[in-house]
């Protein structure tokens, strides 16, 4: 239904960028009809995903909280592409983890084995990272991601305009940004 209805646009679009729901077949759709265009999933759904699923694995609200603030779940969406994978992950995970600890707040370690592992089966392998992470998106263009990279820019320390991956923070270790 999705590819019909963009079909129907007789391709006389020509986004750069097309920010949408992840459902695979709206972003199969996107991807085919708008081939030149990079196709990138909506950080609110991205962020709500991952909050519903800390829930159901019982993780505290308190928890959860910390997750879902600036700074902690969010780096993994402006870490380069190429380094979710690899160290991208622990450095997020380690973050949640030191942010609950320097609180006060327990940190349940086997419910967050349980949330990382869903992570990565979901994240990285059903949607994988050049899907929902928006490092190296220019936020000069004419986007509807400007709202989210004003968001980005808002919760940390930027080097001038530019892409978003320029965003350091005290707790983000060079290597993950841009020079």
């Amino acid at each position: 239904m999705y590819w019909n209805v963009l079909q129907a646009t007789n391709q006389a679009l020509d986004p750069a960028t097309i920010v949408c729901d992840f459902e695979a077949a709206l972003q199969q759709a996107a991807m085919t009809q708008f081939c030149d265009a990079h196709v990138v999933g909506c950080y609110f759904h991205f962020l709500q995903a991952n909050g519903r699923k800390m829930d159901k694995l019982a993780i505290s609200p308190v928890e959860i909280a910390v997750a879902m603030e600036g700074r902690a779940l969010d780096l993994i969406t402006v870490i380069p592409v190429e380094r979710v994978a690899a160290d991208g992950t622990a450095f997020v995970r380690t973050r949640i983890r030191e942010l609950c600890n320097s609180r006060g707040h327990s940190y349940s370690h086997g419910k967050w084995d349980a949330f990382w592992a869903y992570f990565h089966r979901t994240w990285a392998r059903s949607f994988p990272p050049h899907l929902w992470n928006v490092s190296g998106i220019d936020c000069d263009a004419p986007t509807d991601l400007r709202g989210w990279h004003r968001v980005a820019r808002s919760r940390s320390r930027t080097v001038g305009r530019g892409p978003v991956e320029q965003a350091s923070t005290p707790a983000m270790p060079r290597a993950f940004c841009a020079s």
